[in-house]
């Protein structure tokens, strides 16, 4: 099964995200393993509640964040957060998530807080 997501997050990341994208600009609040990034970011929302955000390119070398990450929702209020590094390559899922019950544009793990408004 996280085969099969590296597989759709890599194939929608090549495919979809230059040719059809339909990202808007947002404001991202990110804590990612001690890291913390805040500030704009590109939002796109997909079918089912699943998104991905786009960094700035230097996001990672500035903030120790992936400059791409998804967040694929897989059931109510439960997703997967994957990334692709500053290099293009896809990384497989680094903790499950779930919507935080009293900031809904957040998703909270042990170690990831992803907020998008």
């Amino acid at each position: 099964m996280v085969r099969n997501f590296t597989i759709i997050v890599a194939a929608l990341a090549i495919s979809l995200f230059p040719a059809v994208a339909q990202a808007k600009p947002a404001q991202c609040s990110i804590s990612w393993f001690g890291a913390s990034y805040q500030g704009p970011c590109e939002f796109e929302s997909w079918e089912g509640g699943s998104f991905e955000l786009s960094l700035p390119s230097d996001s990672y070398d500035n903030y120790e964040i992936p400059p791409y990450i998804v967040v694929d929702v897989f059931a109510v209020g439960r997703a997967r957060v994957g990334w692709l590094t500053p290099t293009g390559r896809t990384q497989e899922p680094v903790e499950p998530v779930e919507r935080d019950a009293d900031e809904r544009a957040c998703w909270v793990g042990e170690e990831i807080r992803i907020c998008a408004y």
